[in-house]
């Protein structure tokens, strides 16, 4: 989306901006989760890439990199993984200090800033749950890039969390049968 702005891929990455919003007209959905059935499907590219298309739309978003097994959403952005989530729970830095500036006008990144010992432990927590909330104080949207769902309590135990869940699905590679678990 920002590096071919015009081609098919960013053109469908608008579009789903679009239907984000259509789905939304009566309560705005100001915190999304990104998660897929298996790693490797395309969930964190989707959450790159369509955190560059509602930023271009002129909201202003926060991308949080809540894979903190796999943290990946800072590179899309060429930004180090240091500070963010983990800072923002020990109480290293405020929430609002954590946040990475990008090159897209109005998109920040909240990095993992670390792998910490109980991710699924962090992110059921009532201070991860204050941490969204101040996130989105900040933003007219946030998306959480979050692990995938398969043999992970992660992605569930943040969905409770969240206004709405976009599922990414790699219709070649996942299985029906994994699909409906």
């Amino acid at each position: 989306t920002v590096h071919e702005p015009t081609s098919g891929a960013s053109e469908a990455y608008r579009t789903l901006r679009t239907n984000l919003r259509f789905l939304s007209l009566e309560r705005p959905l100001q915190t999304v989760l990104v998660t897929s059935t298996l790693k490797e499907e395309g969930k964190s590219t989707t959450a790159a890439n369509l955190a560059v298309a509602l930023a271009e739309g002129g909201m202003q978003t926060i991308l949080v990199s809540a894979d903190l097994r796999r943290p990946s959403a800072h590179k899309f952005f060429d930004l180090p993984d240091t500070g963010g989530i983990v800072a923002a729970l020990d109480g290293g830095s405020s929430v609002e200090d954590a946040l990475q500036e990008t090159d897209v006008p109005n998109l920040r990144v909240l990095p993992a800033g670390g792998h910490p010992p109980n991710p699924t432990e962090i992110l059921a927590s009532s201070r991860f749950t204050e941490v969204l909330e101040s996130l989105a104080s900040l933003a007219d949207i946030v998306l959480i890039d979050a692990p995938p769902v398969l043999g992970l309590a992660d992605a569930s135990a943040l969905a409770s969390k969240v206004d709405g869940v976009l599922f990414v699905v790699d219709a070649h590679e996942v299985p029906r049968r994994s699909l409906s678990h």
